[in-house]
């Protein structure tokens, strides 16, 4: 086994990022400390440093692994774009699974060459998936930001986004507590609209979920005490992210 880190330099012709492209301070990756206003990176500034970094958490995992793994399940790590195009072809790799914030863009800003390498990897006909463990967003959500961020015209599918929320369904169905016919499994969400669409997706009865904007967050002792639970007998319970997580809904 293989254990890869998020090292954007990959296919021949993925650097083709301008070096003058200059980044502000404002779109400053975190990685960097913060300079002075007048400062400017260019993306090849960015680039070298995302190659320190990795090199620097490669060598702290390696010190871990090696000491517990046989020579040939030890981490590889790619530093050249030659490099990585033979490790593609000797090993025949189809597949490829990318994680997204921190590894394909910073908030609403792309990485480096990722747009590039991701569309290189799908025109010579590789399977690629996006993995995240945001559970907030649908996998069309998903799909939608990636076009967005890395300028995306059409190569995207629904089924290649892999999000958490889409997996807990999926977990849920094979726990095979579906009811029968007239009754479906229900689901009590604590966690965003988009984790809810996913289970609602997958077949089952969901409450909870966000607040209508004017519900209350917090309860008195008598409140509490005559709380009438409307949610009802549930058959599971799923946590997501919740920025509005509060008294009432623990």
């Amino acid at each position: 086994m293989l254990y890869y880190l998020p090292l954007l330099l990959l296919l021949e012709n993925s650097l083709a990022w301008s070096s003058k492209h200059q980044v502000s301070r404002g779109t400053m990756p975190p990685l960097f400390s913060s300079p002075p206003d007048e400062t400017l990176y260019t993306s090849a500034d960015i680039t070298d440093t995302i190659r320190k970094e990795s090199v620097m958490e490669m060598e702290k995992v390696t010190e871990v692994v090696n000491t517990s793994c046989s020579e040939s399940k030890r981490p590889l790590l790619i530093e050249t774009n030659d490099d990585f195009n033979s490790y593609i072809h000797n090993n025949s790799i189809e597949n490829f699974l990318f994680d997204c914030d921190g590894v394909l863009y910073r908030g609403t800003d792309a990485m480096p060459c990722a747009s590039q390498t991701i569309q290189q990897l799908i025109s010579r006909g590789k399977k690629v998936f996006f993995v995240t463990n945001n559970a907030a967003s649908t996998r069309m959500e998903l799909k939608t930001k990636l076009e967005k961020v890395l300028n995306f015209r059409g190569i995207l599918k629904e089924d290649m986004m892999i999000g958490s929320a889409y997996v807990a369904g999926l977990y849920l169905k094979s726990c095979k507590l579906t009811k029968d016919s007239d009754n479906k499994t229900r689901v009590h969400v604590i966690g965003t609209a988009g984790l809810c669409s996913e289970l609602q997706s997958a077949g089952f009865d969901i409450s909870g979920g966000q607040d209508p904007v004017d519900t209350p967050s917090g309860m008195s002792r008598d409140d509490l005490a005559a709380y009438p639970f409307p949610e009802g007998e549930i058959d599971a319970l799923v946590i997501g992210l919740d920025n509005d997580f509060n008294y009432r809904k623990l």
